[in-house]
């Protein structure tokens, strides 16, 4: 057994020598290989990243859209049945159903107090229908205290139907640019 080991040990010592080289060498090869896969990994990771960041921004942006589009039509909305109930209020003042001018003189200034939390108002709009919101409080308590009783006088006094005719006109105004810019939003879209 010592012979066959002895004879043998040239053979497996330079088999064993060129085994350990190849083994180091595809040690290195396999080790750059694996770098690479990392920096590669890497490289499409950050661009999966930029990507992203483009696709989360878009999104952003359509939705910024979106919510402006809804809040267009929301106060838009609220605009029509303000106007509605306004109109309503002067038909009402003009066949002097007294208890209906009370209810609707009241909504109309809760829809007042609603259309002056939009940030889309200007001051040229904000500040005629703050005034209208404390004017139809005072057309609602004339009309409880001189028109709810028995035979109340015809109409109402100028400067209190004033009050809805300004009213209406701001709303106009208002219907006017929200309709402009729910067509423009459309033609953009």
């Amino acid at each position: 057994m010592v012979w066959y080991f002895e004879a043998t040990k040239p053979f497996v010592d330079h088999y064993a020598n060129h085994s350990s080289l190849f083994g180091l060498l595809l040690s290195v090869v396999g080790f750059g290989v694996t770098v690479w896969t990392v920096f590669e990994t890497l490289r499409v990771n950050a661009k999966s990243q930029e990507e992203l960041q483009t696709q989360i921004q878009a999104a952003r942006q359509e939705t910024k859209a979106l919510l402006s589009r809804i809040q267009l039509k929301s106060m838009g909305d609220l605009c029509e049945h303000a106007f509605y109930l306004a109109t309503e209020a002067r038909i009402a003042i003009r066949s002097e159903t007294w208890h209906r001018v009370v209810d609707i003189c009241d909504r109309a200034r809760q829809h007042a107090l609603q259309i002056l939390d939009y940030d889309d108002l200007n001051d040229s709009e904000r500040i005629p229908i703050r005034a209208t919101v404390e004017d139809l409080k005072t057309v609602v308590n004339f009309v409880e205290k001189y028109r709810l009783k028995a035979n109340p006088p015809k109409g109402l006094p100028r400067e209190k139907v004033a009050v809805i005719d300004s009213y209406i006109d701001t709303l106009q105004r208002i219907r006017s640019w929200l309709h402009k810019r729910v067509m423009e939003n459309s033609n953009v879209n």
